[in-house]
C-alpha cells in the first residue's frame, strides 16, 4: 500500500521557545532535563513525565503512543494522510481502502476520469492522452463519430454524407479529390484537366472562362469582343457563322450560299470572284480569260460575241451569214458541213461519202473526179487515159482476172474496188475486190478481211467486207477464189490494224514466193496446218519478206529469230494462227510491233492481247 508521509519540521532545541505555549515566562522543558530527545511524548525514563503530544513544547496536550518514535502521533493532529488507509484526508479525492483501480477510487486516492491512463466502466480506451486509435474522450478512434481525433483524422463530422466539408475517410473535402462538395463546389472529376467538363478549380467550364473545353469549344479568349478570331460563343470565326471577322471579312451573310450577295469568301460578290451572283452573272470562273466558256464580264461565251472560244469556236466573224467562211456555229466552212460555202463550194451534201452525188470535193460528181459514183459508175480512175482498165466513161475496159493483172493491164489504176474474174471462163462469178494498187509493187488482191475476231487458217466463200479495209464484221476464213492462180508459189501479205475504223495499217508484211495461200484456203481448220509443230519445215527455204512499215526487207533463206516461225500448235487448234517478221510467231516476243494474228486465244496486231481490230490477208500471183 503507497502512503503518504508528512515531514515534521522539529523544534530548535537551541531555540529558548516553548512550543505551544502562551506562558513565555515558563522556561522551555530542556532536552537534557528528560535525557530523551526523541520528542516523543512518553515521558522522561528518569522523571517519568512527558507532555504526551510528542511535541518539544511539554504541555502534554497529545495522546502519547509511547512509541518512542519521532512520529509526534500522540496528539492526534500532527500523523499524516496515507492512500489506501480507507480515510480520504488531505488531497485525496476518494480513498475507498482498496488496491482496485477500475472501480470508483483509483489507487492514487483520485476519483476515476478520462485521461488517467485507467479504462474505467463507460470507457472504451485510456492511454492517459489522446493518440491516433482512442480519442481524447476515451473512444475507440473511429471516423464518422463525431469527434475530431487530431492524430488521424483530417476532420470529423459524424455523418456520412460525401456531399459536406468532411467526407470520405474524414478528409477534408477539396477540389480534385472526385467528390463534390455541396453548395461549395458545382463538379469535381478528380482530375488535372483543365479542358475537360469539369475545370481545376472545380467549377463547370463556360465560354469566356479562358479555358478551351476540349470538344465543345473551338477557342476561348476570355473576351466579350464577337468581332475578333473567337466569337463569344467559342467558336473560331469562319466565313459563314454570321458575324464580320474584322480585319478579315467585309460582310458575313450567315450562310453558305455562293450566289447572293456575300459568298463564302465573305467579301461583297464581283465578277471574277469565282462564285455566280444569281440573277446578275452568266458565270463566273475567278479568272480574266475572254477565250473560255465564261468572259471577263462574267457572261457565257456564245457565238457571236466577237471573242473566239478557245477549243470550241473556229472563228468569230458578228454576222448571221452562214455561207461565208465562218458559220452560223463559228466553225471554219468546210467541206462536208451541209453548208455551200459561197465562192468555194458547189454542193454540200453534210458527209464526205465519195460515192454519192456529192464527194468530199463538194463539187457535184462527175466521171473522172477520181470517185466512184455508186450506181452510176462502174470505176473512176481519174484520169483521161482511156485504154487502161477504166476507160474514159467511167466504164470497165473488161474484166481483169486479179487485182496484178488489172495493174498489169493499166499501170496507173488507183487503189479501190474492181471485178475480177480469177476463174477465167470458169464457173465462178465476178467477184468486186478491193485492190491494193500501190504497196510493196501493188497488185495485191483482198483475200480476207475480218473484224474483232482474226482468222482460222481455213477456207471461205466470198463475201462482201472483201471490198474494204474497214470490214462490218467478223470472219473466220479466206477466201480460196484466188486459188486457180495462187495455189502454188504466191506472194502473200498480212496486215492490221488496231483501230477497225482506221486508215492506216499497224503491221504490215510482205512475204515472197510461198505456198501458204494454197495452204490456208484449202477445206477446214483441221485440214490446214500452217507451220504447226515448230514449223516442222513449211517455211523452208525461209522466205524473202518484207515490213512494209518501215521496209526493212530479209532475203530468202534469213532465218527467223528462232530458226523456224511457228504459225500453230497443230493443225486442228482454232485459237492459234499467227506470223512474225523475224520471230518465231507463237510463244514469241509479243511486243516487238511485227505479231499478227492469234496466239493462244490472244489477239495481236504489233502487241498482245486486243479486244477489237481489224485483219486482212492478200495475195498476189506470180
Amino acid at each position: 500500500m503507497r502512503r503518504s508521509t508528512l515531514t515534521l519540521s522539529l523544534c530548535t532545541l537551541s531555540l529558548a521557545l516553548a512550543c505551544g505555549s502562551d506562558d513565555t515566562t515558563e522556561p522551555a522543558v530542556a532536552a537534557t532535563e528528560t535525557g530523551e530527545t526523541s520528542g516523543d511524548g512518553d515521558g522522561d525514563p528518569a522523571t517519568g513525565d512527558g507532555d504526551g503530544d510528542g511535541d518539544m513544547s511539554g504541555d502534554g496536550d497529545g495522546d502519547g503512543d509511547g512509541d518512542g518514535d519521532m512520529s509526534g502521533d500522540g496528539d492526534g493532529e500532527m500523523t499524516p494522510a496515507e492512500c489506501g488507509d480507507g480515510v480520504a484526508e488531505g488531497d485525496e479525492e476518494c480513498d475507498d481502502g482498496n488496491e482496485v483501480e477500475d472501480d470508483a477510487c483509483t489507487n492514487a486516492c483520485t476519483l476515476p476520469a478520462c485521461g488517467d491512463a485507467i479504462v474505467q466502466d463507460g470507457e472504451e480506451c485510456d492511454v492517459g492522452n489522446e493518440t491516433m486509435f482512442c480519442d481524447g474522450d476515451c473512444t475507440y478512434a473511429v471516423c464518422g463519430d463525431g469527434y475530431h481525433n487530431m492524430l488521424s483524422e483530417e476532420c470529423d463530422d459524424g455523418n456520412n454524407d460525401n456531399d459536406d466539408g468532411c467526407v470520405g475517410a474524414c478528409v477534408i473535402n477539396v477540389c480534385g479529390d472526385g467528390i463534390i462538395w455541396d453548395g461549395v463546389e458545382a463538379c469535381d472529376d478528380g482530375n488535372d484537366d483543365d479542358t475537360d467538363a469539369c475545370k481545376n478549380n472545380c467549377a463547370l467550364p463556360g465560354c469566356g472562362d479562358g479555358i478551351v473545353t476540349e470538344g465543345v469549344e473551338d477557342c476561348d479568349d476570355a473576351n466579350d469582343v464577337n468581332t475578333d478570331a473567337c466569337t463569344n460563343t467559342c467558336f473560331d470565326a469562319v466565313c459563314g457563322d454570321g458575324i464580320i471577322w474584322e480585319g478579315m471579312e467585309t460582310c458575313d451573310d450567315g450562310n453558305e450560299v455562293n450566289t447572293d450577295d456575300c459568298p463564302l469568301s465573305c467579301e461583297p460578290a464581283v465578277c471574277g470572284d469565282g462564285y455566280v451572283l444569281a440573277n446578275v452573272e452568266d458565270c463566273d470562273d475567278g479568272n480574266g480569260l475572254d477565250t473560255d466558256a465564261c468572259l471577263s464580264d462574267c457572261t457565257a461565251a456564245a457565238c457571236g460575241d466577237g471573242i473566239i472560244w478557245d477549243g470550241v469556236e473556229d472563228c468569230e466573224d458578228q454576222n448571221d451569214v452562214d455561207t461565208d467562211a465562218c458559220t452560223n456555229t463559228c466553225q471554219d466552212a468546210e467541206c462536208g458541213d451541209g453548208i455551200i460555202w459561197q465562192g468555194q463550194e458547189t454542193c454540200d451534201d453534210g458527209n464526205l461519202d465519195d460515192n454519192d452525188a456529192c464527194p468530199s470535193s463538194c463539187e457535184p460528181a462527175v466521171c473522172g473526179d477520181g470517185f466512184l459514183h455508186a450506181g452510176v459508175e462502174e470505176c473512176d480512175d481519174g484520169n483521161q487515159v482511156d485504154d487502161d482498165f477504166c476507160t474514159n466513161d467511167c466504164s470497165y475496159n473488161g474484166v481483169g482476172l486479179s487485182c496484178k493483172g488489172i495493174l498489169d493491164a493499166a499501170p496507173n489504176s488507183a487503189d479501190g474496188v474492181y471485178p475480177i474474174d480469177p476463174d477465167g471462163n470458169g464457173p465462178n462469178p465476178i467477184q468486186l475486190v478491193y485492190c491494193d494498187m500501190t504497196t510493196d509493187g501493188g497488185g495485191w488482191t483482198l483475200v480476207g478481211s475480218t473484224r474483232t475476231t482474226t482468222f482460222n487458217d481455213q477456207a471461205s466463200a466470198y463475201y462482201d467486207d472483201l471490198q474494204t479495209v474497214n470490214p462490218a464484221a467478223a470472219h473466220e476464213g479466206i477466201w480460196d477464189g484466188m486459188r486457180p492462180l495462187a495455189d502454188g508459189s504466191a506472194d502473200i501479205r498480212f496486215t492490221c490494224m488496231a483501230d477497225p475504223d482506221g486508215d492506216s495499217f499497224d503491221v504490215d508484211l510482205s512475204f515472197y514466193d510461198i505456198v501458204w495461200y494454197g495452204e490456208i484456203s484449202t477445206g477446214a481448220d483441221t485440214d490446214s496446218c500452217f507451220s504447226e509443230n515448230n514449223g516442222n519445215n513449211d517455211d523452208q527455204p525461209t522466205p524473202a519478206r518484207r515490213n512494209n512499215i518501215n521496209d526493212d526487207f530479209l532475203a530468202q533463206g534469213d532465218e527467223w529469230g528462232a530458226g523456224y516461225l511457228e504459225g500453230e500448235d497443230s493443225c486442228g487448234d482454232t485459237s492459234d494462227f499467227t506470223v512474225d517478221f523475224d520471230d518465231r510467231g507463237m510463244d514469241s516476243d509479243q511486243s516487238d510491233g511485227t505479231d499478227w494474228g492469234e496466239d493462244d486465244g490472244a489477239r495481236k496486231c504489233g502487241t498482245s492481247g486486243l479486244d477489237d481490230g481489224a485483219w486482212h490477208i492478200w495475195v498476189r500471183e506470180l
